[in-house]
């Protein structure tokens, strides 16, 4: 009867004891709650050198604390064509969808990057047409410094995870210095006129109607701005860009 009744103290303090590391183990089963996922858009613009992706702009699953951002969260390299390369940092903070920082928690972060005639290009030289090309791939792979976090009201978030592949050529970019120019089927789709079999793209802006006159700016690029695509014409044109938005 003795034996018996310690059998049952050993079963009892055997399933105690699974029953404690089945506990313990919680946490690494709820693994991944330090996550935020999402999406991410370019913000590109142009400038008297050309052109550069000045910010990361990301829509996350979560709702960040905007006074837990700042620029030494997070880390950025960027990939265009076969050259990668880490960008400089410049600032962090919580956004709207167009990247403009505000001061409230939001679920949308954006990583602001320096740009220079060597850093943060969309461009890639295309020495068999002899033109500027768009990077293919173009990707911006975004990641939280190690040792560094940002906040939700209920977790520590210490990875982002959205995709790093960016179509900077279409829809996957934010570019105002564009807006206000036409194209012809859709945004991004060049104006064309053919004479003598001779086709040529372009692409016009119309001012605002007023009492004065306006001039007609006319430019002639240089060889690397060839091809059909009138934004890569554009956006290395970016003083007479600027003067025709205005």
């Amino acid at each position: 009867m003795k034996t018996m009744n310690n059998g049952k103290k050993a079963m009892s303090c055997l399933v105690s004891a699974m029953m404690v590391m089945s506990m313990t183990n919680l946490p690494v089963l709820a693994a991944g709650t330090n996550e935020a996922t999402g999406t991410q858009k370019a913000y590109l613009v142009g400038d008297d050198w050309g052109s550069g992706v000045t910010k990361s702009i990301m829509t996350l699953d979560k709702t960040i604390k905007a006074d837990s951002v700042s620029k030494g969260d997070f880390k950025v390299e960027q990939t265009a064509g076969e050259t990668t390369t880490t960008r400089t940092i410049v600032d962090a903070y919580t956004s709207n969808a167009n990247g403009d920082k505000v001061t409230t928690d939001s679920n949308i972060v954006t990583v602001e990057m320096a740009i220079s005639p060597s850093e943060g290009s969309p461009f890639i030289w295309d020495g068999s047409a002899w033109r500027n090309n768009w990077a293919n791939p173009y990707k911006l792979n975004v990641s939280i410094v190690e040792g560094e976090d940002i906040k939700t009201t209920t977790d520590t978030i210490t990875k982002v995870t959205v995709d790093p592949t960016i179509d900077i050529a279409g829809d996957g970019k934010i570019c105002p210095q564009l807006d206000g120019f036409s194209f012809k089927d859709n945004k991004y789709s060049s104006l064309k006129y053919t004479d003598n079999g001779d086709t040529v793209s372009y692409s016009l802006y119309t001012p605002k109607k007023d009492n004065h006159k306006n001039a007609l700016v006319v430019w002639n690029h240089g060889i690397g701005e060839t091809g059909t695509d009138v934004q890569i014409d554009l956006l290395c044109k970016a003083p007479l860009l600027q003067m025709g938005g205005k």
